[in-house]
């Protein structure tokens, strides 16, 4: 696992990658994400290597052994493999991280919550909740 600081000249791979993580995956969309890291409080790491990425994550440090998952995003063609497992294992270990948060939908949830995060709605009191708050502690 490396970690990276985003430049203009991000490989296709890479930058597909992290489309794959957003919301909005327009240019500005893109170019807003790739900013978030070019600042000291947000860290993006690639799975294996810069180049041959498998997958990313990236995150944004709540303080020093505490952070949130911005971005998490593995190749749809290796997917099911543990990439994505390595990659928050390879966060929480080069950091050093106790506490690790993030945010799913429904559908991603269950990823987390295979990994040992409490997985609980965002809102409690919504039965349909589609949005979840993952919480792992050491």
């Amino acid at each position: 696992m490396q970690q990276i600081t985003p430049d203009p000249s991000l490989s296709p791979a890479l930058t597909a990658l992290l489309a794959h993580a957003l919301q909005d995956a327009s240019a500005l969309g893109l170019e807003a994400a790739l900013a978030r890291y070019r600042t000291s409080d947000h860290l993006l790491l690639v799975h294996p290597t810069l180049e041959v990425p498998q997958g990313i994550i990236g995150l944004r440090r709540l303080g020093p052994e505490r952070a949130a998952v911005v971005h998490l995003a593995v190749d749809p063609a290796l997917r099911r493999r543990g990439i994505g497992r390595e990659l928050i294992a390879g966060a929480v270990l080069r950091f050093g991280l106790t506490v690790l948060e993030a945010q799913s939908d429904a559908q991603t949830a269950g990823f987390y919550r295979a990994l040992g995060f409490e997985v609980t709605p965002l809102d409690p009191t919504d039965p349909d909740a589609q949005r979840f708050r993952c919480l792992w502690q050491l």
